[in-house]
Parts: structure tokens; C-alpha cells; sequence
């Protein structure tokens, strides 16, 4: 018998703010939270450029693109349909689509 998974809020913080995320696997989301929250965290704290909300998810995203690229690169037999990318794109979608209808700054 399949076990279907039902869509749950995950509610998370980043940058002082509050956000809620719909999705089926809540330890890989807030583990993908962490990973985001830790990147964000680090380049507040490094980078002077980057001081709206907007720029700084801009850099967390494309310092995670980066590592999933070096870890592509590294495994050619990656399968594009697993579980990591298709969150990893659900989170992409919302990001964007919380940049365009908050107008982060």
C-alpha cells in the first residue's frame, strides 16, 4: 500500500523575517532552511555590497546554485527528478514569487 505524504506549512525565518513554505517533507525542508539561513547569515556579515533583503537572497541563491553545479559536475550519473532538486526548484519558485509580490528590500 502507497503512503501519501499531505502538503504541510513549514513556517521558518530568515533575515528577521517570518515566512511559510507549503510542502511534503518537512525535515528536508527545514534542513534546506538551515542551509539558506547559514549562507544568509554569512554574507550579511561579509559582504557590504549587499544591503537589501532582495540582494542578499539574490547571493544565498546563486552561492547554492554554485555548490549544486560543483556537485553536479562531480557526479555525471546525477538524477535530475530526485527528491534534493525538485525542492530545490519548488523553493527557487517561491523565492521568486515572494521577491516580486513583498518587494523585499
Amino acid at each position: 500500500m502507497t503512503t501519501i505524504k499531505m502538503q504541510e506549512i513549514i513556517n521558518f525565518e530568515i533575515g528577521d523575517k517570518s515566512y511559510n513554505l507549503v510542502g511534503y517533507n518537512k525535515d528536508l525542508i527545514e534542513e534546506a532552511t538551515r542551509i539558506v539561513q547559514k549562507k544568509f547569515n554569512d554574507i550579511s556579515a561579509a559582504s557590504q555590497s549587499a544591503t537589501t533583503m532582495e540582494s542578499k537572497f539574490l547571493l544565498v541563491a546563486l552561492n547554492i546554485a554554485e555548490e549544486l553545479i560543483l556537485e553536479r559536475s562531480k557526479s555525471p550519473d546525477f538524477n535530475k527528478n530526485n527528491e534534493y532538486n525538485q525542492l530545490l526548484k519548488e523553493m527557487e519558485d517561491q523565492l521568486y514569487d515572494l521577491l516580486e509580490t513583498e518587494k523585499i528590500e
